[in-house]
């Protein structure tokens, strides 16, 4: 059923408090990771984030040149609290390396929607879902201990998308941080920001001659410009940067 239904469905259906993403790209780390991802949590926080260490597929993992570690959530200390929280939401959006509440995750979910989640979602599906955790969560915390090695898989779905694909999902991906995040300037922002990389694409006339991803894009631009939370400066500039493009 896909990436993403496969993943929300094992989700719905389980018992415990808290849920550890682990993919079968992922391996752990510290066999005592999740007793002490447990004892930390303590009912305080909604969400912990730890150190990963990625690697690509086929190289030596011990040899540092080819490590790059993750760490944590922003260059602050300590916890982060709602409204931040939610505010910063699309600007952290990979789930793997997360430990979070299952009633917060659930909730995400059914906000999401089953009609939404069923549609073979195989990339990026984890930023949507992950996105609307961080809109419930009301504490969030980033410690500095490994848990897992992320091997970057190069037969992986999203290294060999096609192109053309990959617009459709970025489309898809920039409708729901819309969609979802909080009715502040400060989460729509990264929309502006993910529209104008958008436009920067070589091959984006022809996935636009694709109607369902023209037709995408022409919504999502059309909400932005009718949006009271983005200013009318942003507002002119995807006017510019689209109009040869859209008809609005």
């Amino acid at each position: 059923m896909g990436t993403l239904y496969s993943r929300c469905i094992g989700t719905l259906i389980s018992k415990g408090k808290y849920i550890f993403p682990l993919d079968s790209d992922d391996m752990i780390l510290d066999k005592d990771i999740l007793n002490h991802l447990y004892s930390k949590a303590n009912k305080r926080f909604d969400i912990i984030k730890f150190k990963t260490i990625n690697v690509w597929e086929n190289k030596n993992y011990t040899n540092k040149k080819f490590l790059r570690e993750t760490r944590g959530n922003s260059k602050k200390s300590g916890p982060i609290y709602q409204p931040q929280l939610g505010d910063e939401a699309a600007h952290h959006y990979i789930i793997w390396g997360k430990f979070i509440k299952s009633d917060i995750y659930k909730k995400s979910i059914y906000t999401y929607g089953k009609k939404r989640y069923s549609y073979f979602i195989t990339s990026m599906e984890d930023g949507i879902i992950y996105f609307i955790i961080r809109q419930f969560a009301r504490s969030y915390i980033s410690i500095e201990k490994y848990g897992i090695l992320h091997i970057k898989n190069l037969r992986s779905v999203t290294n060999n998308m096609k192109e053309i694909k990959r617009y459709e999902y970025l489309i898809k991906y920039i409708e729901a941080l819309f969609e979802f995040s909080r009715n502040t300037f400060k989460a729509k922002r990264p929309v502006i920001s993910y529209l104008i990389e958008l436009s920067k694409g070589k091959n984006l006339e022809q996935a636009l001659s694709i109607h369902k991803i023209y037709i995408l894009l022409k919504n999502i631009i059309k909400n932005v410009l009718f949006s009271k939370y983005i200013s009318n400066e942003y507002k002119s500039k995807i006017k510019k940067i689209f109009k040869s493009k859209i008809q609005f």
